[in-house]
Formats: structure tokens, C-alpha cells, sequence
């Protein structure tokens, strides 16, 4: 007698399993990244939106480095101020932007006459990010 493996009907090879979870992990990681890009696109549109809603009326004016944080990205806390109302944003920006301003610096700014506090850096409209 030959030693023979034998299978049973619906029993599957070693490698028909590596090959299916293979398959899977390629699935996920597309999934994945497509969703990592949805979410993107999104985010660039929601900003373009804003932007564009901004640039309808906008008022320029000057805004006051009150606070920064560099956790998870760099940014800055800007305060500004619309009809004797302090408002406050909180922008993210690029490293050169944030290694050049310092808390207590004035930072021109635009926001929009419809809604002041739909607002954004003139920075942000003069260096627009690389994509």
C-alpha cells in the first residue's frame, strides 16, 4: 500500500488556503487605501469649498499668534477680531509658515463678510500645498 494523502470532497490544498488568504490580505489593503483616499479627496474638497465660499466677499485683515502646537502636525492658534468680537481658528500650516512665526506675531488672514468665522491664512492662499 502506497501512502497516499486523500481528500475528501470540499477539503482544500495548503495552497489553495495560502492562495485564498493571500487574496484577502490584497482585497483589505486595497479597501483600505481606497478608503485612505476617499477621505482625502473629501477633506480637499471640503477646504476648496470653504475657500471658494471665503473668496466671495472676502475682508482682509490681521489676525494675533496666540497659542501653537506641533502635536501630530503643526499648527497655530489665531485670534482676530470682527465687529469687536474675538474670534478664534486654529489652521493647520506648513513647516516654513511655522518655523518663521512665533506667538505674538501678527498674521494677515481672509474670512468671509457673509460669515467671519469661515476663515483662512493669506498664507494658505499664497503658497497653496503641493498635491
Amino acid at each position: 500500500m502506497r501512502s497516499q494523502m486523500q481528500y475528501k470532497a470540499g477539503q482544500k490544498t495548503k495552497s489553495r488556503v495560502v492562495i485564498e488568504k493571500l487574496a484577502l490580505v490584497f482585497v483589505g489593503t486595497v479597501v483600505i487605501w481606497c478608503a485612505i483616499y476617499g477621505i482625502i479627496r473629501y477633506i480637499e474638497r471640503d477646504f476648496e469649498e470653504e475657500r471658494a465660499f471665503i473668496l466671495q466677499n472676502p475682508v482682509r485683515s490681521m489676525g494675533v499668534v496666540i497659542g501653537e502646537t506641533s502635536y501630530k502636525g503643526k499648527g497655530f492658534t489665531i485670534e482676530y477680531i470682527v465687529n469687536d468680537r474675538k474670534l478664534t481658528f486654529k489652521p493647520s500650516v506648513t513647516n516654513e509658515f511655522f518655523d518663521n512665526t512665533f506667538i505674538g506675531d501678527s498674521v494677515p488672514i481672509v474670512y468671509s463678510k457673509i460669515d467671519p468665522e469661515k476663515v483662512i491664512l493669506q498664507y494658505s492662499l499664497d503658497h497653496p500645498r503641493r498635491r
